[in-house]
């Protein structure tokens, strides 16, 4: 295995506690996280989505529901109870292998398993992780008519540790899985991509780096002098290149990590502010006036730089406008020059002071309150608690609490010994309120 990659391995494999398995096996988590960085890079447990030997031809499966990673049954039954009729499904499969090449057979192979999958009469060996998640798909389907377009996406990441030639027998036998699957009449949309050396690198770097954005702007105007924020200024930028810049990544998918501090998740163009926004979008009469129409979005940065005409922002959080960027994002083509957005950037390190920015920004209408809950004092004393325990006089005992996603990425903890909130929620719903059976349920609904 390439060095660079190797040692990227060993880093991730420390993090997430996985030395007791094999190179292939630790491999084989390694290409799960980086096939799912880009839809959801929230905590995962690789048990609930890696399988085992007996399962012929698929590595690892994971059902990606509105931006989270549905494990159960039950979870899914829960998210589907809610009165939202459009949900994005999308249903991720990897197959991984150390070696420095790609094989025709593999990818066929590859195919053939997951083709088999979702046949009623399933044949191929099927351990536990798998016969979850057809119990799982199950239930998607049981609710299809709550499913984006009818019907959820699905998408195959075949991975080497080697470099991709491209060869046109490989490519063949990609555009022969995807045929088969699409003739399936299950999926809105069906893809078959490699994953090489190069292409895990940079997810597993992207997954891990500070993100950034310069955004030019048409005008703005900084704000007075206010206590516990360093600058804050208010200003208008093209619609375009706010979600070139500051919403997709390269790849062009929403950034769902700029979001982490945002009370809502993206409630679906159904809903009656997000279907307003898109009529808005819509009608090219009505697109010049989005700007007056629109009450934009507001970013929070530890670091805010300007010159010239320009908005530089790094490390930062859309903590109002989570509606208004997916509305965007995923209506670019209706984005003409003149659809303009008013963006409040401000720049503030006092975790009190984002914590009024945020319950403000999002109290114009009706939040429930459990959606504060990473803001509230009863979780900061829970943080406070984690942190009274010496990292090395209680090293035996040390514990991390995870109260915001990612807070301890890159810092060499084991991720065995790191706890977020629903973790937390779980564990006191099955010890202390003695409900184990609601440890399995969708957690917001233990909150």
């Amino acid at each position: 295995m390439h060095k660079i990659l190797a040692a990227h391995l060993n880093t991730f494999s420390k993090e997430y506690t996985l030395e007791q398995h094999s190179v292939a096996k630790q491999f084989e988590r390694f290409v799960a996280y980086c096939a799912l960085s880009s839809h959801y890079l929230g905590r995962v447990n690789f048990e609930d989505i890696a399988t085992d030997d007996e399962e012929a031809g698929i590595d690892s499966v994971a059902f990606v529901i509105d931006e989270e990673v549905v494990t159960t049954p039950d979870e899914a039954d829960i998210l589907f109870s809610g009165s939202r009729r459009n949900r994005e499904v999308e249903v991720i499969f990897t197959q991984a292998t150390t070696t420095e090449a790609f094989k025709r057979s593999k990818i066929t192979s590859f195919g053939d398993a997951v083709v088999d999958f979702f046949r009623d009469d399933s044949v191929l060996p099927q351990g536990e992780v798998l016969k979850n998640a057809r119990e799982i798909f199950a239930k998607v389907l049981d609710n299809v008519q709550k499913v984006k377009d009818g019907r959820p996406a699905c998408s195959l990441f075949v991975a080497s540790a080697g470099k991709w030639s491209g060869a046109s027998e490989l490519q063949a036998s990609m555009t022969s899985v995807k045929s088969h699957l699409e003739r399936t009449g299950l999926f809105s949309s069906v893809t078959v991509s490699p994953l090489d050396r190069d292409a895990l690198i940079t997810r597993w770097i992207k997954s891990r780096q500070t993100i950034e954005a310069r955004l030019e702007v048409r005008g703005y105007l900084p704000f007075p002098g206010i206590e516990g924020v360093t600058e804050a200024y208010i200003a208008v930028v093209s619609a375009r290149e706010l979600v070139d810049k500051l919403i997709r990544d390269s790849e062009g998918n929403i950034r769902t990590t700029v979001f982490q501090e945002n009370v809502r998740a993206y409630l679906g163009e159904e809903n009656v502010v997000n279907s307003s926004i898109l009529n808005t979008l819509q009608h090219a009469q009505h697109r010049d006036r989005f700007c007056i129409l629109n009450n934009g979005i507001t970013v929070i940065s530890p670091d805010i730089r300007v010159q010239a005409g320009t908005i530089s922002l790094y490390d930062f959080q859309v903590v109002n406008g989570c509606q208004t960027s997916h509305v965007l994002a995923r209506n670019y083509d209706l984005l003409g020059d003149s659809v303009m957005v008013t963006l409040k950037a401000i720049e503030v390190t006092d975790e009190d002071v984002v914590a009024e920015v945020v319950q403000a920004t999002n109290s114009q209408t009706e939040v429930k309150s459990a959606q504060f809950l990473s803001r509230r004092p009863v979780v900061k004393r829970i943080e406070q608690y984690f942190e009274s325990f010496d990292a090395v006089q209680d090293r035996e005992r040390k514990l991390y609490f995870e109260r915001r996603e990612k807070q301890f990425a890159g810092q060499g903890i084991p991720d065995i010994r790191v706890f977020d909130i629903r973790t937390i929620a779980r564990a006191y719903a099955s010890v202390f309120l003695e409900h184990p059976h609601l440890a399995a349920r969708y957690p917001t609904h233990i909150f």
